[in-house]
């Protein structure tokens, strides 16, 4: 209902937190390839990656479920590049 009140397509929506899921990620792995491990915080990768706080815990529920998302990436990346 709110998709049709504001004109626009479900799958956009869709599309659109995806892309801001990977986005996420993809900051988060470079963070952690730039920087400490201690220094890569929730405030640090929010605002490298453009999303709020709230938008993190929604997309990985916490830090640590977005660590886990990295370091799944991570591990995806080097698969592909065997």
């Amino acid at each position: 209902m709110v998709a049709r009140f504001l004109n626009v397509q479900m799958d956009d929506i869709v599309a659109s937190a995806s892309e801001a899921r990977q986005r996420t990620v993809a900051t988060a792995v470079r963070l952690f390839d730039r920087l400490e491990a201690d220094e890569v915080s929730a405030d640090v990768v929010c605002a490298a990656a453009d999303i709020s706080q709230a938008q993190l815990e929604s997309m990985f529920g916490s830090l640590d479920g977005l660590l886990y998302a990295a370091g799944r990436s991570i591990a995806e990346q080097a698969l592909d590049d065997l």
